[in-house]
């Protein structure tokens, strides 16, 4: 099967899960229209297009992974009725595989407070990401080059900007983000570089700017040596809570993606560092860095 047709699974409102095959390239419009009890959608990479209006009406989708070469109709502004998904009830959202984010893609995503772009992503289009009003943090790939126009504004409650290119990207102009995120959000960037991100279009205008984010490369270069202590200083005690002990310094704990996520100084006694969603972490305190599954 390479093609789910038109009206295939039209208001099937008792499917709450899918198993897309990966030989299927083309999902068609209204394909999956009123399936309201569908829960979370992962699309394959085999996909390269949706039909418009192929979602609506999923509203209990809170979960949507899509890979970045797969077309489908945005909303391109706040009348739009054709557009593929349900974009005020989509919570959570993973890009997957290589390539450049579309022009309106997850604009009016407003429900949105968690995405996770791929490393392979290499730029994001205009208005990609515009008017996702929840969304309190992104993180920007090492190769992403270039932001579009609008790419990010109107995401008002932004605030944090994670940045990891070590050479700012060129964004089409000062509009990328909202007044209100260069006023009150903290930009990130790779260790060495705020300088040059600080005279940089669009980049300039953040009035924080921190020089704090570990590279993916930088992570991915530690040597990681699990089996050098036995584990009695970490301990995850509930659901993306870290447990820490006996410790003397700065404890940091990185995304996979080299994100900061959380930071606690300890002087000896006991902290504990919390984790934004469940998933595999990077702990790194004064001689240890391990991998942490929470």
């Amino acid at each position: 099967m390479t093609s789910i047709g038109q009206y295939a699974f039209y208001g099937c409102t008792k499917i709450q899960s899918l198993d897309i095959p990966e030989s299927v390239t083309n999902i068609g419009q209204y394909a999956f229209y009123n399936c309201s009890s569908l829960l979370s959608l992962d699309i394959p990479e085999s996909v390269t297009s949706i039909g418009s209006c192929a979602f609506r009406g999923a509203k209990a989708m809170t979960s949507l992974t899509i890979p970045v070469t797969t077309k489908f109709t945005p909303c391109y502004n706040s009348s739009s009725t054709a557009y593929t998904f349900e974009r005020e009830y989509v919570k959570n959202l993973t890009i997957t595989g290589e390539g450049s984010i579309f022009n309106y893609a997850f604009n009016y995503f407003t429900a949105l407070q968690e995405v996770n772009i791929s490393d392979e992503v290499t730029s994001i289009g205009d208005y990609a990401f515009g008017y996702c009003s929840l969304l309190p943090t992104i993180t920007i790939p090492a190769n992403v080059s270039s932001v579009g126009t609008d790419a990010f504004y109107g995401c008002s409650t932004l605030t944090d900007v994670y940045s990891l290119n070590t050479t700012p990207p060129t964004c089409s102009n000062s509009t990328a983000f909202s007044t209100i995120t260069y006023q009150n959000a903290t930009l990130h960037v790779p260790s060495g570089t705020a300088s040059a991100y600080s005279s940089q279009t669009a980049w300039m205008e953040f009035s924080n700017i921190a020089d704090d984010a570990e590279t993916a490369a930088g992570i991915q270069g530690v040597s990681f040596n699990d089996d050098a202590d036995d584990g009695s200083w970490m301990k995850v005690v509930s659901h993306g809570v870290l447990s820490l002990t006996g410790i003397r310094g700065t404890a940091l704990l990185y995304s996979i993606d080299g994100r900061l996520c959380d930071k606690v100084e300890m002087d000896g006694g006991s902290a504990t560092l919390t984790a934004p969603h469940s998933g595999i972490y990077i702990l790194k305190a004064p001689g240890k860095t391990v991998k942490v599954s929470m």
